[in-house]
């Protein structure tokens, strides 16, 4: 889910945002953000008690995939095998 919320923002916010502007980053936008919550919250079945866990590990995957978007994806050059 993480991964498909991201595609919601631009790339400069993608750049520098993340779910709660910590770091020297601004927040995103919470009005997506809530809506993000809604609809994972509307399709998946959690506990009332457990829904702040849920969203918390949620945000933390949103920062990540945030984060491994900026990334350039590494190559395995050098790293041939020799038989």
């Amino acid at each position: 889910m993480a991964r498909h919320s991201v595609q919601m923002f631009t790339d400069d916010e993608k750049s520098n945002s993340n779910c709660n502007g910590e770091k020297n980053k601004r927040a995103l936008d919470p009005v997506i953000l809530a809506a993000i919550r809604d609809v994972v919250f509307d399709i998946a079945l959690s506990a009332p008690s457990n829904k702040d866990s849920v969203w918390k590990t949620i945000k933390r995957n949103i920062d990540t995939s945030l984060h491994g978007k900026l990334r350039p994806s590494r190559s395995k050059k050098g790293k041939e095998n020799v038989n």
